[in-house]
This record gives structure tokens, sequence and C-alpha cells, in this order.
């Protein structure tokens, strides 16, 4: 089985020989790439090198976010860091129209966290103090790989 690279090459991923073997998933996110592009080939022999290739098929996986709607940073090792769970959206891009946007805000409008990293989240502090307990803003932009955009805000409940 071949996988297509960000080059747009492909790249040997699996070799079966002798018996018969499976693939049963392939993570694409950590391959970096937006959608999955594949093809077989087989070797009828090798002396001669006799073969024959599949179609090319590429798929692009549904992108989602879920953003908790509480969090509580107080030491437990429970959910210690506010933070959406998304799969298959765009990371780190310098467009402007790509880029993931993460942001809270405290109840006067004050900015208390961003990033655009989707790994990062807010671990409750502002300005290197704990942040009171209470309700605070978030909006969220991501642009998934399937080129669905994610234009969200909703309220988060800080507990102690």
């Amino acid at each position: 089985m071949q996988l297509k690279d960000q080059a747009g090459v492909f790249q040997t991923i699996r070799t079966i020989g002798g018996g018969i073997t499976k693939v049963d998933s392939i993570n694409i996110e950590s391959y970096q790439l937006d959608s999955i592009c594949f093809r077989v080939f087989a070797v009828k022999d090798s002396s001669t090198f006799d073969t024959s290739w599949s179609n090319e098929v590429c798929l692009v996986p549904s992108s989602y976010v879920y953003v908790p709607t509480a969090f509580s940073p107080d030491d437990n090792r429970l959910n210690e860091i506010f933070k959406p769970v998304s799969a298959y959206i765009h990371q780190n891009s310098d467009d402007p129209n790509e880029r993931y946007e993460f942001r809270i805000y405290n109840r006067w409008g004050q900015l208390v966290f961003e990033t655009n990293d989707p790994k990062l989240g807010w671990d409750g502090r502002f300005g290197g103090e704990l942040s009171q307990t209470g309700l605070y803003i978030w909006s969220l932009k991501a642009l998934g790989f399937d080129g669905v955009p994610h234009r969200i805000n909703g309220t988060v409940y800080l507990m102690r």
C-alpha cells in the first residue's frame, strides 16, 4: 500500500508478503496530511517486476470541535487545563483564513488567554495569578481539513 505524501509523491507504507495482512487504521494527522490518498500495487513476478496498480483513492475525514463547559484547575490532576478537543483541523497556518484561534475573556471583556496552537489550553491563570471562580467567555475559529469552518463562541465555568 502506498500513501501520497505532502509533495504528492506516493511512498510505500505497508508491504504484504506471503500471508494476508490488514491495515486497521492510518493516522493521517501523524503524517501531517489534510487528506489521505492511497493506492495498492501488486507484484505478479518479482524477477520481471510485473506489477499492477489500483486507482488512486482520496479520503478527507470530517473535522470536529468539542468544547467543555467547565474545568477545575485545582492541582488534583483532573480537568486542569481548559481547551477544545478537535480533530482534522488546520494548525499553525500562516494563512489567516486557516489559522486556529482560541481566546478566553473574563466578565469585563479582558483577554485572559489566547493561542493559535490547538494543543495548548488555559490553566486558569492570568498574569501569573489564579483567576477567580466564575464564568468566562471564549471564542474559537478553526478550519477543518474538509473545508468546514468552525466559528463558535461559548462560556466555561472555572471551578476551584
